[in-house]
């Protein structure tokens, strides 16, 4: 479970783009025969679907301790989910624009994430180590994705809006 972010304008037009190869990659993989066949053709998938999911047009953010907006102190039903227009527009947009601009502002006044300990990580079952995922390195995915999550929604005003499902 997770709130959805798409860029419409955007994502579109890569789905339609996207989407026969991916299927294509689909029907490959599912007919391989051999483990090698199946890597290689399982590459195609992933290749696909990173096409068709572009942080250029789509943003998830989940439910759980990987939750951006909820280190920053915000909710996307509290926050988000008011500014949600239930009657979208042409391009399957429903939140404007304007509202797209609002809530960049919005998260950057919430400011950039407080720094995250383990005690946090491991209490919101979060795989925490010594290496790819330290304290160290969840603080910088935060971090990025706070500063995606910016520049996603002034990209979202600057072609018409998003559609969010939260």
């Amino acid at each position: 479970m997770g709130a959805d972010l798409y860029i419409n304008r955007l994502y579109k037009p890569l789905r339609e783009a996207s989407q026969p190869k991916f299927d294509a990659a689909v029907a490959q993989r599912d007919s391989a025969t051999t483990d090698e066949e199946k890597k290689a053709a399982q590459n195609l998938v992933d290749d696909a679907y990173e096409q068709m999911y572009s942080d250029q047009a789509y943003f998830r953010d989940s439910y759980n301790g990987t939750s951006v907006l909820h280190r920053v102190g915000l909710s996307w039903w509290r926050d988000l989910e008011p500014d949600i227009d239930s009657d979208s527009d042409p391009d399957g947009s429903n939140l404007s624009a304007a509202a797209c601009l609002s809530f960049a502002n919005r998260l950057r006044d919430a400011g950039p994430p407080e720094p995250i300990t383990r005690q946090y990580l491991e209490a919101n079952h979060c795989t925490v180590d010594g290496d790819k995922n330290s304290p160290e390195a969840w603080n910088r995915y935060f971090q990025e994705k706070y500063e995606r999550l910016i520049d996603f929604f002034e990209r979202g005003a600057a072609n018409g809006g998003i559609y969010a499902s939260c």
